[in-house]
C-alpha cells in the first residue's frame, strides 16, 4: 500500500458541549488537518495521485469551515463540532469527492491545537 498526506489549516469557531447542561462559550481555533489517501498500486505516472489534485480537494472540503461558527453548520447538526467530529466531518466530505477508484481515504486527524489531535479513520471490516 502507497499512502500520500496534505494538509489545510483555516481558523473556525466551535462551542463543546462538555457534559449535561454544560457548553463552552464559542472561542477560535487555528485548525489543522490532514487527510491520507492510499492506493495498492500507482497510476501510470507512478503516483498514488497528483499532491495538488488532492489540496484542491481538501480546500474545497473545508472552504466553509473557514471564519465559521462549526456549530451553524449541517455537519454538526446532529452532534457538537468536537475535533473527533470535525475530522469525521472532514473525512466524509474529501471521500464523496475521490472519484479515482484505485484510491481510498485512509484518515482524516484534526490538529484543535499544538499537541491535541483527533483522528477519523472507518472501521472498513467486512
Amino acid at each position: 500500500m502507497y499512502t500520500i498526506t496534505v494538509r489545510a489549516r483555516f481558523k473556525a469557531d466551535h462551542s463543546v458541549q462538555i457534559g449535561p447542561g454544560a457548553r463552552e462559550a464559542p472561542h477560535r481555533h487555528d485548525w489543522l488537518v490532514e487527510v491520507e489517501v492510499g492506493a495498492r498500486e500507482l497510476d501510470r505516472h507512478g503516483l498514488v495521485m497528483d499532491f495538488h489534485a488532492l489540496e484542491r480537494l481538501l480546500g474545497a472540503c473545508v472552504a466553509d469551515f473557514r471564519g465559521a461558527l462549526l456549530d451553524e453548520l449541517a455537519d454538526f447538526a446532529q452532534s457538537s463540532p468536537t475535533a473527533e467530529n470535525v475530522a469525521r466531518a472532514v473525512f466524509r466530505r474529501l471521500e464523496a469527492r475521490l472519484t479515482d477508484e484505485r484510491c481510498a481515504l485512509m484518515r482524516a486527524t484534526v490538529w484543535e491545537t499544538e499537541g491535541c489531535t483527533a483522528t477519523y479513520r472507518p472501521d472498513r471490516r467486512a
